[in-house]
């Protein structure tokens, strides 16, 4: 059974099949954190902490940038999608800031309801890294669930070389391992995919050391790739979709 803390390790993976057909896969890191309790994981290890370590948990790196404790603004900003998780277990799954970088295209918080071992609720924040902005997805399942699947219109512009006019599709199995699945499609057709796939270790003073080396690298090393799997697309030619407000704004 999947609950926090957590240590998570696997991969992550993009995939697309139209025009510029291109694929790549890397390993990530993140943590599975009980928002009820952070400082019961950050008292586990020295290295980590809310500021001055090298690996830090801190409020305003998530949701928005106010020093509210976080499980506050989950709730508030999940009550705005209609969620209720003032109940039960809210679990975030993140990357911590290391050696002062963050970088988080996204962010998934679940509610497990009292007594479930799986979430009934899961709230997605999304940021576009070219232009530092931030959406929310929210689904809300019947009951609990191990396999979380929904739809949407696409409301928000993350890659530059993907049009705006989609339906994302997700599945979130929570299994052991954990994944996500992530569908743009146009029409009956799918344009790309991305996922993750993460094995859950406990979150002991032994295993922090090796995450936290782990985060320290990742940071330094996730927008680096991000730029050069850009410039790859650009060299395969692939279509360049500018944001939409910026289009609004630049044509008057």
């Amino acid at each position: 059974m999947i609950t926090g803390h957590q240590l998570m390790t696997g991969q992550v993976w993009h995939r697309r099949d139209h025009e510029a057909v291109h694929a790549f896969a890397y390993p990530l890191s993140l943590i599975l954190l009980d928002l009820a309790e952070p400082h019961t994981l950050l008292a586990r290890h020295p290295l980590w902490g809310r500021r001055w370590r090298p690996v830090t948990l801190r409020s305003r790196d998530y949701i928005d940038e106010r020093s509210l404790p976080l499980l506050d603004k989950v709730r508030e900003t999940a009550r705005q999608y209609d969620l209720d998780f003032s109940k039960g277990q809210v679990l975030m799954l993140a990357q911590p800031r290391a050696l002062g970088l963050l970088f988080n295209p996204l962010v998934l918080y679940f509610h497990i309801p009292a007594g479930a071992s799986a979430p009934d609720a899961v709230l997605a924040e999304v940021r576009n890294t070219p232009w530092g902005e931030r959406h929310f997805y929210a689904h809300a399942a019947l009951g609990p669930e191990r396999h979380l699947r929904f739809e949407h219109d696409k409301g928000f512009h993350v890659s530059p070389f993907l049009p705006t006019d989609l339906t994302y599709q997700w599945l979130v199995n929570w299994t052991e391992p954990l994944s996500v699945r992530i569908k743009a499609r146009a029409g009956a057709r799918v344009l790309f995919e991305a996922g993750m796939r993460l094995s859950a270790d406990q979150a002991g003073r032994s295993n922090m050391m090796t995450a936290g080396y782990r985060f320290m690298m990742q940071g330094l090393l996730t927008r680096l790739r991000i730029y050069r799997q850009a410039l790859r697309l650009w060299r395969l030619r692939a279509p360049f979709y500018s944001h939409p407000d910026k289009r609004v704004r630049e044509g008057g």
